[in-house]
């Protein structure tokens, strides 16, 4: 297999199995399980071509799937044989290659895209405070308000003085059409 040839259906088979060996994968439902996820990417040298996984891994299967990549790493058989299981639950019939070399594979535990995290328990700090901030700042609006609608009320009656000191009386204005 050249690198090239890592795309479609070859590529897809090769995360599921790998998912799968790193049980993050549900055969039953035949998907990831929540907050789950391999990406893979492949290079070419002379003989050989290297596959490198990525995988993340919720918080319910991290401690499984950590265990499971340093099997991995002991013995790559278990991700040969997944291919197989990999095909019959995609539908496919992709080559297998052999897998050999492993190095571990590093999991990083949470939400693999930026989708929500289930477990949350509330509003985040950052929430709290902005929620915080902002009713700060609508009260000090509301007393501003408050403050200058009273001044300017108590300053607007008849024969009252304007703040160039002059005197104002009313005044009785006529238009005629």
């Amino acid at each position: 297999m050249d690198a090239s040839q890592y795309t479609g259906d070859l590529k897809s088979v090769y995360d599921v199995a790998y998912a799968l060996t790193l049980e993050i994968y549900s055969s039953a439902a035949n998907t990831y399980y929540t907050n789950c996820a391999v990406t893979s990417s492949a290079s070419s040298s002379r003989r050989t071509t290297n596959v490198g996984y990525s995988a993340s891994a919720g918080n319910d299967q991290a401690a499984g799937a950590a265990a499971a990549a340093r099997q991995l790493a002991l013995d790559p058989s278990g991700l040969n044989n997944n291919i197989n299981n990999a095909n019959q639950l995609l539908g496919k019939s992709v080559q297998q290659y052999s897998a050999s070399g492993a190095t571990p594979p590093e999991i990083t535990p949470g939400s693999p895209t930026s989708s929500s995290n289930n477990n949350s328990d509330g509003l985040s700090g950052g929430a709290i405070a902005g929620i915080v901030i902002g009713c700060v700042v609508v009260f000090v609006l509301i007393v501003a308000a408050v403050y200058f609608l009273a001044i300017k009320g108590s300053g607007s009656g008849a024969g009252s003085k304007a703040d160039d000191g002059v005197s104002m009386q009313p005044s009785d204005v006529t238009v005629r059409v």
